[in-house]
């Protein structure tokens, strides 16, 4: 026989199985504009429900970043994947989503665009040491740039837990908290299973 049961990804359509509940919370989450933080062990489903909650909210024209910080591990990193994740979430022309960032980054690093075999863009800023930190803070606001121009997004950072080798926690929630309302964001983490209990908490 067949094992019913995906292992070892992300799942959708016949391979996830319930949450309702947990999917119903976390619409009223992001409609509300909060924050919502998702901890639980590896592997009980964590990406699988967000990613989930997400595709029943494309109808609703729910733009969505998602970011996974497991394997980050400078502050240059950081601020280039977001920025890619960022980019990469619209679907406009590449030219016009170049000119949109330049008209929303305070400094004027270049904004490089390379193209794969297939023709996907990939987009990086080119950084010198004094932009740095203006950068950062450009790039943490980018999402309020297009709340405001009427576009609901969600943030979703995997692997939270990973951005306190790169000590940017309180820089991030000193930009983020002037975004509420506007965006929400989603914050997943994980815990040793070894612990006495495991359990799948949204707070």
């Amino acid at each position: 026989m067949k094992n019913p049961f995906y292992y070892g990804g992300s799942v959708e359509n016949e391979h996830f199985c319930n949450r309702v509940q947990e999917i119903k919370e976390l619409k009223a989450d992001i409609s509300a504009g909060l924050n919502t933080l998702i901890y639980a062990p590896r592997r009980f489903g964590k990406t699988s429900f967000v990613l989930k909650t997400m595709r029943e909210l494309k109808e609703q024209k729910v733009k969505y970043v998602f970011l996974d910080l497991m394997y980050l591990s400078t502050v240059d990193e950081f601020i280039n994947s977001y920025f890619n994740a960022l980019a990469k979430s619209l679907e406009d022309p590449t030219d016009k989503i170049v000119n949109f960032f330049k008209s929303v980054l305070k400094i004027r690093p270049n904004v490089n665009v390379t193209f794969d075999a297939t023709g996907n863009p990939s987009f990086s800023l080119s950084l010198n040491h004094e932009d740095r930190i203006n950068a950062l803070e450009d790039v943490l606001n980018i999402p309020l740039a297009f709340a405001k121009q009427g576009q609901k997004i969600v943030i979703i950072f995997d692997e939270f837990q990973e951005i306190a080798h790169l000590n940017l926690e309180a820089k991030i929630r000193s930009v983020i908290q002037h975004h509420s309302n506007d965006v929400s964001y989603i914050f997943m983490g994980s815990k040793k299973k070894s612990t006495s209990r495991n359990v799948f908490r949204q707070e």
